[in-house]
């Protein structure tokens, strides 16, 4: 589905998510395909030319991605600090969803047990129906997922998804399904058991966002704390907006004009801490994943 949604035309066909910004072992890094740092990746610009990123944070903080399932994903849980760092971390996995689009169904988020010892008991028992809350979902939605969350996305929603760049999930159930030598897919229930009982923040789906209007465009902030900040930027016009830090930008409708440059739908870019300001022209809907509130810059 994110192929053909976005016209990833050099996509095999079957692909269910991309990673638009990430920094992981193995060379598992984005690459630039154009502007002046061309074909380096963004690993090597993370080390070698700090200038344009000003961040708080050693390694590259996030995991950005588009996410179009042809089938429901497993149902599972990201850990919180103090069992990523057990793990080998840095950090625990924080986790956002922008729906850009969905058949206005729902999704899984959070559970009814009271207890650590219910919560084993009905997993044991497989008591789903019971155990998994779920929550409607519409297009334009944002839903935080604090580390020790259960949930889940599922099939037809387009959703750009936004992580803390631990890259370690414990799924808790996955519908039975086996994978390409036909054996049962792995659940983690003990560590999923452990993350969500460590949790610190409290699940609520939806934060409060905040909006401002600049010139002929509209900023809203959906989160902004100490994991990430989230927000969006729909031109229909001109608009300057100031910088501070550095900007992970990913279009999801229309075309314009960014700092004179052309974007479209489906592409992705570095807004540097080098630059001052902001400058929109056209029609579209960006994302953005940063550091530090756009707001209260305003």
């Amino acid at each position: 589905m994110v192929k053909d949604y976005f016209g990833y035309e050099d996509y095999p066909d079957g692909i269910g998510q991309t990673w638009a910004f990430a920094d992981q072992p193995g060379n598992l890094s984005s690459r630039c395909i154009k502007g002046p740092f061309q074909g380096e990746s963004l690993h090597t610009l993370w080390k070698n030319h700090e200038e344009l990123f000003a961040s708080r944070f050693q390694e590259f903080p996030f995991i950005i991605s588009l996410v179009g399932p042809s089938e429901d994903l497993s149902i599972q849980v990201h850990p919180g600090k103090r069992t990523a760092e057990a793990q080998g971390f840095k950090m625990g996995k924080n986790e956002a969803w922008y729906f850009i689009r969905t058949d206005d169904s729902s999704i899984v988020y959070g559970h009814n047990a009271v207890s650590k010892e219910e919560l084993a008991e009905k997993i044991r028992n497989e008591q789903w129906d019971s155990l998994f809350q779920t929550i409607p979902v519409h297009d334009g939605d944002f839903v935080y997922i604090p580390a020790g969350t259960i949930h889940a996305m599922g099939k037809n929603n387009i959703v750009y998804e936004i992580q803390q760049a631990t890259d370690l999930t414990y799924r808790i159930y996955d519908y039975g399904r086996k994978d390409a030598k036909g054996n049962v897919r792995e659940l983690h229930t003990e560590m999923a058991l452990k993350s969500i009982w460590e949790s610190q923040e409290e699940a609520r789906p939806f934060p409060e966002k905040r909006t401002a209007h600049v010139g002929d465009g509209t900023i809203t902030e959906y989160i902004s704390n100490e994991s990430f900040t989230v927000a969006s930027i729909r031109c229909a016009g001109r608009a300057r907006i100031k910088n501070k830090g550095y900007k992970l930008c990913t279009v999801v409708e229309g075309r314009g004009k960014i700092n004179s440059q052309e974007i479209g739908m489906g592409d992705h870019f570095l807004i540097s801490a080098l630059s001052g300001g902001i400058e929109t022209q056209g029609e579209f809907c960006l994302l953005i994943t940063c550091e530090e509130s756009i707001l209260d810059l305003l």
